[in-house]
């Protein structure tokens, strides 16, 4: 029933008026671009992926005339066995310079591979010989089989029509190999969704999965290429154009130049290109969740050094700056470990100064302020087609304006007690997983190599620390998310009293944030009239702030953004903690640092900062500060259990 279906179809739309199955392609295309809303989001992210420079307007012209040329393919494709011999040759041509190529090569008898790209109406490549006229040696076309037996009988009736043998994947490919050792022709459709089976190239500005075979084919029995394709002249007309022996008979060169000339087919001909298949997922090349995060293939790559970042990476960064500092040697294996990647950070306007300085990525979106306002900024940036959209924070409304970017890809980790059901990829560390003892660095690791994330983290500073002549310490007294790390100012000031008779000519410099400026106006009002002290808080948005910091000597810090930010840019750190724990939020970069806790604190934190004497602290840190060159401080732990 299938198949008396199917050739129904075909003869009604082989005798139906020319200007009928034109009208019937346009409205079914607009139908399907309509409801298929997934296939038309793929559409349109392949389009805007490889042509970047088109408005939203011409994006959505282009991708209509894609579906409609697609169309157009599948009912030539169902109408070609209903044609008449005479009318094929009508509609489709072959133009001299191809005639005369394929004479010289049916005359050599050396052995001949026909390479094939998606383009235009293809099925009409199977008329070569009527459209030739002449005496061809054999050729064979390699296809694959459909799971329906007798439309697989009726595809192999309909494509052998005018001598070309139909060669089964599923039969491997002897018989390919048998016919170019006699000096025949083999025709093989070559694109870019191999999957785990090729070997990724450069294609379009990003990594695709192309197919070896043709190469490996071409190697083995040194056959000449020739690059055929549907050049479309209108609806159902074209001319089968040929491309001559321009490429050696390695599997490398066929690989790369086969691609490569379709590659400028469709960046220099639109029209050409809107006939290309952009409804398949070509550029899916890590398909597994646990190769997200890298490139390795199981064949490999070329052309690396040719790939642009095509692919879209985005980030969610955390909303405090000691958080998203953490997260900073992640980013840097990430651009190793992922080089076709782009990397696109969103997270609070003041970081956006500091991750552009620091070259960790390759743009940065700084969020708008909270409010309905912020969603519909989220929605719009659907219109930038994003791949991957990694989430690091733990809400349900950054999960929601994730889900509003309608990125195909959105992955986070799942804490106890947080389902995150807007997301599509999900990571939960192990039950037993040791949560006082890993760092949070240790704990976001073990989440990013889960989806493949590859190599070893570099900790050391995010620059050479090079301080000026002028000896300066500064001081972080302040901290905005919880007033309860903070030091009281009488004890400040008390430190940097004990500090000044040991350090002749330095001066402290005490910095912060706006929010930060009442407790270092309050400490500085405690400080002794003849203290060296100065009060730069509030003074320097984040960006000026990382510059101006090679200006100190060492910093003084709380447990706050400003310890992290210090310990990036490789400075001497003292880092006061009392109730959070040093073990799970600590400095975590190469760089001579010194944690301080209470007398009796635990290693995990817990104890008031209050308890801390600024005497005896000051003893401390007059050691640290004299031979600063080596590490006392606990790390970025390796303990705890995590499963990837």
């Amino acid at each position: 029933m299938v198949v008396l279906l199917a050739r129904f179809c075909g003869w009604a739309l082989a005798r139906s008026p020319e200007s009928l199955a034109r009208a019937t392609t346009r409205a079914l295309a607009r139908f399907l671009y309509l409801i298929l809303g997934w296939r038309r989001r793929l559409l349109l992210s392949n389009l805007h992926h490889a042509y970047p420079d088109l408005c939203r307007r011409e994006l959505r012209r282009l991708a209509v005339t894609c579906m409609e040329r697609s169309v157009e393919t599948g009912l030539f494709a169902a109408a070609m066995p209903g044609f008449s011999p005479a009318r094929l040759q009508a509609m489709v041509t072959l133009d001299e310079e191809t005639r005369g190529q394929l004479r010289a090569g049916a005359a050599s008898g050396e052995p001949h591979l026909i390479l094939i790209p998606h383009l235009g109406c293809w099925e009409a490549l199977t008329a070569l010989p009527l459209l030739y006229g002449g005496s061809l040696p054999r050729i064979g076309v390699v296809y694959r089989p459909l799971d329906h037996a007798g439309l697989e009988r009726e595809m192999i009736r309909v494509r052998s029509r005018f001598g070309i043998e139909l060669l089964s994947r599923k039969e491997g490919f002897a018989r390919a190999g048998a016919l170019l050792a006699e000096g025949g022709g083999v025709g093989i459709l070559f694109d870019q969704s191999a999957g785990r089976q090729g070997t990724l190239i450069p294609f379009l500005g990003r990594m695709a999965s192309a197919t070896t075979l043709p190469g490996l084919l071409a190697q083995k029995y040194r056959a000449h290429i020739w690059l055929m394709y549907f050049h479309r002249t209108g609806f159902w007309r074209g001319k089968l154009r040929m491309i001559p022996n321009v490429l050696p008979p390695e599997k490398e060169a066929v690989l790369i130049g086969a691609n490569r000339w379709l590659e400028t087919i469709l960046r220099t001909d639109r029209d050409q290109a809107a006939s290309w298949l952009w409804l398949h997922d070509r550029w899916r090349t890590r398909p597994d969740p646990q190769s997200r995060f890298n490139l390795g293939g199981r064949r490999g790559a070329v052309g690396l050094e040719s790939c642009g970042r095509g692919n879209r990476f985005w980030i969610r960064l955390p909303n405090w700056l000691g958080d998203a500092i953490l997260v900073a040697p992640l980013l840097r294996l990430l651009r190793a470990s992922r080089p076709d990647a782009a990397l696109t950070l969103i997270g609070p306007a003041a970081f956006a100064d500091w991750f552009r300085a620091t070259d960790l990525a390759d743009d940065y979106l700084p969020l708008p302020p909270r409010g309905p306002g912020r969603l519909l900024w989220f929605r719009r940036l659907r219109h930038r087609y994003p791949d991957t959209f990694l989430i690091l924070t733990q809400s349900f409304r950054g999960d929601l304006e994730a889900r509003l970017t309608a990125c195909p890809e959105r992955i986070g980790l799942r804490l106890p007690g947080r389902p995150r059901p807007l997301l599509t990829r999900r990571w939960k560390p192990v039950p037993d997983f040791d949560w006082d003892r890993t760092h949070q660095l240790r704990l976001q690791e073990a989440f990013w190599r889960a989806f493949g994330l590859q190599g070893d983290l570099d900790l050391s500073p995010l620059r050479i620390h090079a301080p000026r002549q002028r000896h300066e310490i500064a001081v972080f007294c302040g901290s905005n998310n919880r007033p309860d790390k903070r030091w009281p100012a009488g004890h400040w000031a008390a430190l940097l009293a004990s500090l000044a008779p040991s350090l002749p000519g330095t001066r402290f410099v005490l910095l912060g944030s706006e929010a930060d400026q009442s407790l270092a106006q309050t400490v500085a009002a405690a400080a002794a009239a003849n203290l060296p002290l100065a009060n730069e808080c509030g003074h320097h948005p984040l960006g000026r702030l990382w510059q101006e910091l090679d200006r100190f000597a060492g910093v003084l810090a709380i447990d706050s953004g400003g310890m992290h930010l210090a310990n990036a840019a490789g400075i001497p750190t003292v880092a006061l903690f009392g109730p959070t724990n040093p073990l799970r939020t600590g400095p975590i970069f190469h760089a001579p640092r010194l944690v301080l806790q209470p007398p009796g604190c635990p290693e995990t934190g817990g104890s008031r900062l209050e308890v801390l004497n600024p005497s005896e602290a000051a003893d401390r840190i007059k050691l640290f500060l004299a031979g600063s060159h080596g590490t006392t401080a606990p790390g970025p732990s390796d303990s705890g259990n995590t499963s990837p």
